[in-house]
């Protein structure tokens, strides 16, 4: 049986906040606010793929685009990253970001760091060779936790490659390296 709406509203509304007023959230994506032609989608928060429950619970509702390109991951702490980003969007600057944001601004609006600086971090520990090698050494490891066609899924992936790289670099070698700008250059491509 399908969950109504209300249901999902209800269970919600003293729990998040949204980017909309609540008496919107039947008709406006609870993420980018906009109040989408066709009806809004019921988002799992734990992938349905992956064993995600439809219960109030576990669902949000979403316009088509937001629901397709949300972060399926089994971290729903990322998850929740995702969407107060794109409410946080909507609060302060009272824009959709719907379908408009890069790999970068994403992953700097999810997880409140640089990319550009950590690329720059990281060109200084390894080669490129050595970083796309790793990184999608990394990615075939784990992709059983993600879903790589949408964007957000990746910047999660990269982020938690990034948090195991840190883990490895010995931080007062690194300081005294220089960094080599063509290699950022080569390495930012990756995201654009």
């Amino acid at each position: 049986m399908k969950i109504k709406q209300e249901e999902i509203i209800d269970y919600w509304k003293d729990k998040i906040e949204i980017s909309i007023p609540w008496n919107k959230a039947h008709n406006h994506c609870w993420a980018c606010g906009i109040k989408p032609e066709m009806t809004l989608e019921r988002s799992h928060i734990f992938p349905k793929v992956l064993g995600g429950r439809d219960e109030s619970f576990n669902l949000i509702l979403l316009c088509p685009v937001c629901n397709a390109t949300n972060p399926e991951t089994i971290y729903t702490d990322d998850y929740w990253l995702w969407f107060k980003g794109r409410v946080m969007i909507k609060k302060i600057f009272n824009a959709s970001c719907c379908g408009t944001l890069d790999f970068c601004d994403e992953y700097e609006l999810m997880y409140n760091a640089q990319l550009r600086k950590i690329i720059k971090l990281l060109s200084c520990y390894m080669e490129v060779s050595d970083f796309y090698n790793n990184f999608f050494g990394f990615f075939k490891e784990n992709k059983d936790k993600y879903f790589p066609r949408y964007r957000s899924s990746n910047v999660i992936m990269f982020h938690k490659f990034v948090e195991k790289t840190m883990k490895e670099i010995d931080f007062k070698q690194l300081v005294k390296l220089p960094y080599d700008k063509e290699k950022v250059k080569i390495l930012l491509k990756i995201f654009d």
